[in-house]
């Protein structure tokens, strides 16, 4: 039952009739009552429809109306709704981008997803994690600035981690927003992690995997700075 109304709801949004000011007053509060519960993200057909109704959803009514009614499920105690709340989140601002989140919802959303993608300790093959985080933190660009360096330092914690899967998610996340902290005049933070990265090569050769995300994010780095062939040598000659 719970699938079936979940599939009429977005078959509604997704119709050419739909009103977002009914959608508004008369779907989201009900929704988010009765369906963002904990209980949804176990069941793995219940978490994908839920994920793909909000997110036409978020398509009539904005990214901020949505981000805005689970952006505290970041930080809940169950790893599985956080997951389930990360992957809207990523799939809603990926999408529709960040302009309708304000000054008070960004902070808000920032802590959760660094929260949720710090606590993450599932050891599931997905990247729903790093999906969202990714996602989040390029669509919000420059807004970003502020918070480059809490995020260097917990891609540097990260890269300490007993655990291939979390150096390798540390790696992937440099690879995929470098260009963000070009955006927000960071190169300071780019040319700090390429060194950091540079000693982590010799610290991977027995993982092939973690070895080719870091060769991947140094060739990120080198595109979006003006870091010649001449001090990538000399920074290799240091390790």
């Amino acid at each position: 039952m719970d699938l079936e109304v979940l599939h009429e709801i977005k078959k509604y949004a997704s119709s050419e009739g739909a009103d977002a000011n009914y959608i508004r007053r008369n779907i989201l509060p009900g929704l988010f009552h009765n369906f963002w519960i904990r209980s949804m993200a176990l069941n793995p057909y219940s978490y994908k429809q839920l994920v793909e109704t909000t997110f036409e959803l978020a398509k009539m009514v904005g990214a901020g109306d949505i981000v805005g009614r689970i952006v505290d499920g970041l930080k809940d105690e169950s790893e599985p709704y956080r997951k389930m709340v990360m992957e809207t989140i990523g799939k809603v601002v990926a999408d529709l981008g960040a302009s309708d989140i304000d000054a008070t919802l960004e902070q808000n959303l920032i802590d959760g997803v660094l929260y949720a993608f710090v606590e993450q300790t599932s050891n599931d093959d997905d990247d729903v994690m790093l999906n969202g985080f990714c996602a989040v933190v390029k669509s919000l660009g420059r807004r970003m600035k502020p918070y480059m360096r809490v995020i260097c330092g917990i891609i540097k914690w990260r890269l300490n981690n007993r655990s291939a899967k979390a150096r390798k998610q540390a790696v992937d996340v440099i690879s995929r927003i470098a260009v963000v902290f070009k955006h927000c005049e960071e190169e300071q933070l780019m040319r700090h992690l390429a060194i950091v990265l540079y000693r982590c090569l010799r610290e991977e050769k027995e993982n092939s995997e973690v070895l080719a995300s870091t060769l991947g994010a140094l060739k990120a780095i080198s595109n979006v700075t003006d870091m010649t062939t001449r001090v990538i040598r000399n920074l290799t000659s240091t390790i």
